[in-house]
């Protein structure tokens, strides 16, 4: 789980096309592997590395909430709303 501190840090992570959400970043800042975190979700790696690089249509709110928990923060740390990012 995140700390206060690493939450901060996360929510200063630019949103682009490139990188249009921030589990990749919360992977990074927690340390882990993204096997380990789609081990721990049940997700297979396939999955895990699509969601990280943005290859996805639309991610179910199941998964965004349990990804929520694991990390500690809320949903919207992780896939802010796009109307405010940098293109």
């Amino acid at each position: 789980m995140l700390d206060a501190a690493q939450i901060e840090s996360l929510r200063d992570v630019p949103i682009d096309q490139d990188s249009p959400n921030r589990v990749a970043a919360a992977i990074k800042l927690l340390g882990v592997t993204q096997r380990a975190v789609a081990t721990e979700l049940g997700m297979t790696d396939a999955q895990m590395s699509d969601l990280c690089r943005g290859r996805y249509r639309a991610i179910r709110l199941e998964t965004a909430r349990r990804l929520a928990a694991y990390f500690g923060c809320s949903i919207e740390d992780l896939f802010p709303s796009r109307e405010g990012a940098v293109a």
